[in-house]
């Protein structure tokens, strides 16, 4: 007799917690990061929040109280306020910065027309109708997504299943020039060292400025500030000697997590304004991810939304049952000696089923020669944009 696969467990919609912004966002990167293996890994918390709020919107029962959790929100709460503030504080900065959200339904499928006018009115979403190829439809996806970002993300969906029903998609796109931009001569190549040990040349830049710095014994912090704008990007290096495995599986422990990026400590850093005179070395790098995220989601308690049986979507369409069928994203990220340039997307198919403060004159040293995080963060604001690992530049 076959066994049938077990199923991931349901919780009690009473025994769900608000998970707080910043926590979902290292959750999600110890995750990916675990899975990652060594390799790079660039996502948007952000996005990621966006999407899923914007599927809370059509949600009921246990999968809003999923949602509402993972999301930090009550679930009687009304997130289109978050999606306000979150969209204000993101679009304030003189930073170039675009983020779009896009709905695709079948023609044939009857959809709330609350759930649809939330989407265009709250979320700023593009809505559209399939294509009657499902080649066609995923054509026009992708070629709305790399129009949002800057063509930096090319395609994201690859196929539709033959029985989805409705896509949502949200991409970010950003740019940001440095506040103290690194001199373009002094960029020369130095030696990079991997988490296997060996050692590439990578072109490495230079700067010798105060910046905000922050260390103790296992790491070293900077921020990098880009022009005229509260925006800027956190660099993270573990100080070498300290960590004998990748870097991955230092920030997925939750001593290196609960130290660096969870208060008081992640908030003490940010809130401070003091400077220091540092000598930096920085590799310019380029790098992309993309992930399945039903696998990372359900591990966060995100369970009842993939379930054909047990998904309640039915402020979406009050006639057809609906489960998200697979949700994915895409972040792209290059930085150079002039800014950042970024971009991610987020993708869900839904189907029809039947410290201490150095003050010193001379420079602190601080050379980034190997794995390194970093995040692109606004100030203020408790939900990254951006958060990086950088295993080979």
């Amino acid at each position: 007799m076959t066994s049938t696969p077990s199923r991931p467990a349901l919780a009690s919609a009473a025994a769900l917690q608000p998970i707080p912004r910043l926590e979902l966002s290292l959750r999600l990167f110890r995750q990916l990061a675990e899975s990652a293996a060594g390799k790079n890994v660039i996502l948007s918390p952000f996005s990621i929040w966006l999407l899923l709020a914007l599927l809370r919107e059509g949600s009921e029962h246990i999968t809003r109280a999923e949602l509402s959790a993972l999301l930090g929100v009550g679930i009687t709460d009304d997130v289109t306020s978050e999606v306000a503030r979150f969209t204000r504080l993101f679009t304030s900065a003189s930073v170039t910065l675009n983020v779009a959200n896009g709905i695709w339904v079948d023609p044939d499928c009857t959809i709330r027309a609350e759930f649809l006018a939330i989407a265009e009115q709250c979320y700023k979403a593009t809505i559209d109708s399939f294509e009657h190829q499902p080649g066609q439809t995923v054509a026009k996806i992708n070629d709305w997504v790399s129009a949002q970002t800057m063509g930096k993300i090319p395609f994201i969906v690859e196929q539709l299943d033959s029985a989805a029903l409705l896509a949502a998609i949200n991409a970010v796109y950003f740019h940001g020039l440095w506040q103290i931009p690194f001199e373009p001569s002094l960029t020369q190549p130095r030696k990079f060292h991997l988490s296997n040990g060996i050692a590439k040349q990578v072109p490495m830049m230079h700067a010798k400025k105060y910046f905000r710095y922050f260390e103790d014994m296992s790491f070293q912090v900077i921020w990098l500030p880009y022009d005229n704008s509260s925006w800027g990007m956190y660099v993270v290096l573990p100080k070498q000697g300290i960590f004998s495995r990748a870097l991955s599986k230092v920030i997925s422990s939750e001593q290196w997590t609960s130290r660096l990026m969870q208060p008081p400590t992640w908030e003490h850093l940010t809130a401070r304004s003091e400077s220091v005179l540092v000598d930096l070395k920085l590799p310019r790098f380029r790098m992309e991810s993309q992930f399945d995220l039903k696998p990372v989601l359900q591990a966060l308690g995100l369970v009842s939304l993939f379930d054909a049986d047990r998904a309640t979507l039915s402020g979406i369409s009050p006639t057809i049952p609906l489960a998200v069928d697979q949700m994915r994203h895409k972040a792209f990220a290059e930085v150079t000696e002039e800014g950042t340039e970024a971009a991610a997307a987020s993708f869900a198919g839904i189907m029809c089923t039947s410290s201490m403060w150095p003050r010193v004159e001379t420079p602190i040293h601080m050379t980034v020669d190997h794995p390194f995080a970093f995040v692109i963060q606004e100030r203020g604001n408790p939900l990254p944009l951006f958060v990086g690992l950088v295993e080979e530049p």
